[in-house]
């Protein structure tokens, strides 16, 4: 028999989860799309319909579309990479101590064949055994050495993106905390990098004097600071 505080609480719907507004606003960030940055000629040809891959085949942004991705690729679709006929191709090489039946188009066997070593050629041996093989030595074997491609002709969203000119590094900028840091190291020790180093008051975070120079040539360098401070005097006096 339920308690009492089990019937409110049945009664006031939290028992049954999120209400129905709650699971649309849910499903609504779940199928949200992540948000294009970038120049403004890539955000209109993205489809977003697409995965990432298919749209850098079709924009024209992968130098290779060759190359097999760490993820695989997708069974087909437009501008998606198409896998090769491999694990169970009939033109794949057989191990020792496998096996493949052909049957004839109604299904019957019609031979067998056994794999092994082919023209007299093993796997060559090494005092810690045979060598590894990957999937660029299957695919070697199936399809042999290709020809590599023509290139293909830059798409307009390529000519576009080479066209802007490259704005250089980005400035950087010192964090409030860290500029009244250097403020105080150089006001006490000056440039000595080594007392700054050894300073356990000031140095606190245990920087190393690479680490010291470093923040200091980021800040503008040791003149930069030394005018922040007599402008800081300034204002005090």
């Amino acid at each position: 028999m339920a308690n009492p505080r089990q019937r409110r609480k049945a009664r006031s719907g939290t028992s049954s989860g999120p209400s129905k507004a709650a699971k649309r606003e849910i499903k609504k960030k779940l199928n949200r799309a992540a948000e294009i940055k970038g120049p403004e000629v890539l955000r209109e040809a993205w489809d977003k319909k697409k995965t990432v891959r298919q749209n850098y085949i079709d924009l024209g942004l992968i130098a290779d579309t060759s190359l097999r991705p760490s993820g695989g690729t997708e069974p087909g679709g437009s501008g998606a990479g198409q896998e090769s006929v491999g694990a169970s191709g009939s033109g794949k090489k057989l191990g020792k101590g496998m096996g493949r039946i052909v049957r004839d188009e109604e299904g019957n066997v019609i031979d067998i064949i056994e794999g092994g070593e082919e023209d007299g050629q093993a796997d060559e041996a090494t005092p810690w055994g045979k060598s590894m093989r990957g999937w660029e030595d299957d695919e070697q074997e199936e399809g042999g050495t290709a020809a590599p491609a023509p290139p293909k002709p830059k798409s307009k969203v390529v000519e576009h993106l080479e066209s802007i000119p490259d704005p250089g590094p980005l400035p950087r900028h010192v964090s409030e905390l860290e500029a009244h840091w250097l403020l105080s190291i150089v006001r006490k020790h000056g440039d000595d990098v080594d007392a700054i180093f050894m300073d356990k008051g000031l140095n606190q975070l245990q920087k190393t004097k690479g680490e010291i120079r470093a923040r200091i040539k980021r800040a503008g360098g040791i003149d930069k600071i030394r005018e922040a401070i007599a402008f800081e005097d300034a204002k005090k006096g």
